[in-house]
């Protein structure tokens, strides 16, 4: 149909993107019933649980496809296409940081039986910090733009999606890059494999 084109909407279509975006948002961080809850108070529409969890399964699926074929594209050497910053944004040192948290997961599947059991997720954040003034008038860093990657996997994992995302950040134009990490030997691997040759550190 002609208005459902210019609307946006698709085939079979039954929720508007606005409210399935809500409720992945909600998800994310509460548990399912409680997102239900809080999307039916900002919406005045009732979901169910089951309904979010489809949305976000859906999305998630999604997000990993496309998420896969720019790896594919970045590892063949083809242009990564960078964030659109301001100038001021753009001019900023670059901090790249990188660490492993050890998260507890449940041990089955879909249900919260048995022993906990703790693995190790691999995360890897990208920033910009400018300063502010404090009510005193003294300066102190304030946090303007961040990015986070992670992965419940290997470093040759965590390798090409940390860089991806450098890249996205345009890693080699910015006008310094800065490496923070502990004293763990992989983690400096990635620093040395990716990062030597533009970054800088404490």
């Amino acid at each position: 149909m002609p208005l459902d084109e210019a609307l946006g909407i698709r085939p079979h279509q039954n929720s508007s993107d606005e409210l399935v975006r809500l409720g992945c948002l909600f998800s994310l961080f509460v548990p399912y019933e409680l997102a239900a809850w809080l999307l039916g108070q900002f919406s005045g529409l009732q979901v169910s649980a089951s309904s979010l969890w489809n949305w976000v399964a859906h999305h998630g699926q999604a997000a990993l496809a496309e998420l896969t074929e720019q790896l594919a594209q970045h590892q063949a050497g083809q242009p990564i296409e960078p964030e659109s910053l301001d100038k001021h944004l753009a001019a900023l040192p670059l901090l790249i940081a990188a660490d492993g948290v050890m998260v507890p997961m449940r041990p089955y599947p879909k249900t919260a039986k048995g022993k906990t059991v703790w693995r190790e997720v691999k995360v890897g954040v990208l920033a910009r910090l400018g300063t502010r003034l404090t009510r005193p008038g003294q300066s102190a860093p304030q946090l303007l733009q961040r990015r986070v990657v992670a992965i419940l996997g290997t470093l040759e994992q965590f390798i090409p999606m940390l860089t991806l995302e450098a890249h996205r950040q345009s890693v080699e134009s910015v006008p310094q890059v800065i490496w923070l990490s502990d004293g763990g030997q992989g983690l400096w691997r990635v620093y040395r494999q990716c990062f030597a040759h533009c970054a800088s550190y404490p």
